[in-house]
């Protein structure tokens, strides 16, 4: 979230000093299938590549160079390589990189990988998972036998935060940007280097809505804005990704053969928006879903999974403004029949605190969101600014996230997450290694709603 105070600061400073950045990077590579490995080649002044393995976390130091140096990996199934990845490790405040990055599908299995540079506050080492799986795009009908007989709110789901900043290009403020800063952005000498350092902080999604479904996503968080063109799109503080490409890519996804038991959580949060804009909003989902949209007279958060399916209801469109809800009985869920954690920290142990707090209070009658997000704090994006290590939110997001996934990978963390959890959502998902999360939490009998 972008903070008033915090933007305020950011038009005081006009140059943004470097730093020497990056002492080396630590790679993980997950698999959640056999006959996986991998091999290095052409490792250039790289002391532990050696350490690189599957299912492991390996420091590459780099303390040795002094410019860009190459280290190559291969990602190898039944000794066939399937991808390879060429990274340059970087002491340059520019940081490290790495070709082909991103969500690639191949054959029966899908593989991404995502590169967080320079995280951590003290600490400047980049970041690099790599996790491979089985294809995920029909994991919920795949489950029928693990799912089919429990309830909406008692299974687990994987989802994402602010979903549509993938389509943040050029900066455009929105209008749930602070009205402060959007006055003083009306006479910033420097509008567009402001707009682009705030950019780095508003993306939370870099994998578009499409790749979000095939991955396994299944929440979508969606703050709904309106333009000067009254053009609706979703927004984080700048304009991002518009609804009608989001909707256009529900409903190419849904039409694909063997998709047809994959339920979708449309969660929408009006800003700027009036009833006549419902009424528009309304009237497409109506058009785009038709009969697949489960309707809130019929079905809530205690239907059972395989009653959505004998009625081939796939779309549940949740609206955050019951007054506008009512109006519409028959398509917008209550916002009130859900809630969730926002625990308002960039500390991860006092965000672990307050989900260990959530999971033990939940309330199962109604959906619960369990978000697994930092939100950076005013100094922090300053800092920043002035040439900190922790310059934009997946910077501030790569080592904690390995930090939560070290904690779910703890037998009894997994298994209150099991018990309690529902719908978890992060930032920057790979979609991956959340998709085989709620796998394995669907897996094994839970508390089921009462």
């Amino acid at each position: 979230m972008l903070k008033k105070q915090c933007l305020i600061g950011l038009f005081l400073l006009s140059i943004t000093a470097s730093t020497f950045a990056g002492q080396g990077m630590f790679i993980r590579i997950r698999s959640y299938v056999p006959n996986i490995g991998v091999t290095v080649g052409k490792p250039e002044c790289i002391d532990g590549y050696q350490n690189i393995g599957i299912n492991k976390t390996a420091y590459i130091e780099g303390s040795c160079l002094f410019e860009k140096k190459r280290l190559n990996l291969n990602i190898m199934n039944n000794n066939q390589i399937i991808k390879q990845y060429a990274i340059e490790l970087s002491m340059m405040n520019d940081g490290s990189s790495i070709t082909s990055e991103g969500v690639y599908f191949i054959g029966d299995k899908v593989i991404a990988a995502t590169l967080y540079p320079h995280q951590g506050v003290s600490g400047t080492q980049d970041w690099l998972a790599i996790s491979i799986a089985p294809q995920e795009d029909a994991w919920m009908k795949n489950m029928g036998q693990q799912i089919g007989s429990k309830s909406l709110s008692s299974i687990s789901m994987p989802g994402t935060h602010d979903t549509g900043t993938y389509g943040i290009s050029k900066p455009e403020i929105a209008p749930d940007l602070d009205k402060t800063v959007q006055n003083l952005l009306r006479n910033d000498p420097m509008k567009e280097q402001h707009l682009q350092y705030a950019k780095d902080w508003a993306v939370t999604e870099n994998l578009d809505m499409l790749n979000q479904l095939k991955v396994g996503i299944r929440y979508f968080d969606l703050r709904l804005c309106k333009t000067s063109q009254d053009e609706l799109k979703t927004c984080h503080g700048l304009y991002a990704a518009s609804m009608k490409s989001i909707i256009d890519d529900v409903v190419q996804f849904i039409h694909v053969p063997n998709h047809e038991k994959e339920i979708i959580i449309l969660d929408f949060a009006p800003l700027n928006i009036n009833s006549g804009d419902i009424a528009k909003l309304s009237q497409w989902l109506v058009n785009a879903f038709g009969s697949k949209i489960a309707s809130p007279t019929q079905f809530n958060v205690n239907s059972l999974i395989n009653t959505f399916w004998q009625q081939q209801r796939q779309i549940i469109v949740m609206l955050n403004n019951d007054t506008e809800a009512s109006r519409y009985p028959d398509l917008f869920w209550p916002g009130s029949r859900s809630y969730g954690l926002w625990a308002n920290t960039e500390n991860s142990d006092e965000l672990i605190t307050k989900m260990i707090n959530s999971l033990n209070g939940r309330d199962h009658t109604k959906l619960f969101n369990f978000s697994l997000v930092l939100t950076p704090q005013p100094q922090t994006v300053i800092l920043g600014l002035l040439g900190g290590s922790i310059n934009s939110l997946i910077k501030m997001t790569g080592g904690y996230k390995f930090k939560i996934n070290d904690w779910l990978d703890q037998p009894q963390n997994k298994e209150q997450v099991r018990t309690h959890g529902n719908i978890i959502s992060e930032d920057f998902s790979n979609g991956i290694d959340l998709t085989e999360l709620t796998k394995e939490l669907n897996s094994s009998t839970r508390l089921t709603a009462s």
